[in-house]
């Protein structure tokens, strides 16, 4: 697992000062999970890493922003089950980003995280951005974005962090799905390393809003 947790970790670059933690403590009547979320002030190292691929006991969050205002990914955060009228599973959402070089993600909560992951990094306002045209696109413009925040307020302003996927390695509930498939920690990263792009290639994609208000 160590070569597959430095690589995952490579992936998952953040904020060089803390990082989050997150204990499930119940699952609530709708199916979402419930805990404790934490953010501690030190860096996330490849033990957290390591901890969290094998099952730990919390699952591992990373503070996107990094101190220099730049994010080498990004997230939409889509609560399928919330927006009844598309109607949509998470294998219909999958097939309309095939040709996008955003990945999805099973949420904790059986919704979708879609990855935007960029190297080198961009500014953070460059990657929300980008971020909301692809939620508009894809008919969730509202959409939760992360980051949060395109820089911080204060020297002790930590910023929002985001749960990452594949807690419990290859036996987790949030995988990786492509072309329908779910997909195992290994193609996860080879998938990601497929679709990272840059800043330029990014620049490059204008969006084709969805109509959701037409007959």
């Amino acid at each position: 697992m160590s070569d597959l947790t430095k690589e995952f970790m490579k992936l998952f670059q953040g904020y060089e000062q803390a990082h989050g933690q997150y204990r499930v403590q119940k699952q609530e009547s709708d199916g979402k999970m419930s805990g404790r979320a934490l953010t501690i002030s030190e860096p996330a190292t490849l033990n957290h890493f390591e901890s969290h691929l094998n099952g730990g006991e919390y699952i591992l969050g990373i503070i996107m922003l990094r101190e220099n205002n730049s994010c080498n990914f990004g997230v939409i955060d889509i609560d399928i089950r919330g927006e009844v009228k598309l109607n949509e599973t998470l294998d219909q959402l999958e097939a309309k980003i095939k040709d996008t070089p955003l990945v999805m993600c099973r949420s904790k909560s059986g919704g979708a995280h879609l990855y935007l992951f960029c190297e080198p990094a961009i500014p953070a306002i460059d990657m929300v951005a980008k971020l909301n045209e692809f939620a508009a696109t894809l008919g969730y413009g509202g959409a939760e974005i992360f980051p949060k925040q395109i820089s911080r307020a204060n020297e002790r302003d930590r910023g929002n962090w985001i749960n990452l996927c594949y807690w419990d390695g290859d036996k987790t509930e949030r995988y990786a799905i492509s072309k329908g498939k779910k997909l195992k920690l290994k193609e996860f990263i080879e998938l990601v390393e497929k679709k990272t792009t840059t800043f330029e290639a990014l620049d490059k994609i204008k969006p084709d809003l969805v109509d959701n208000f037409s007959d």
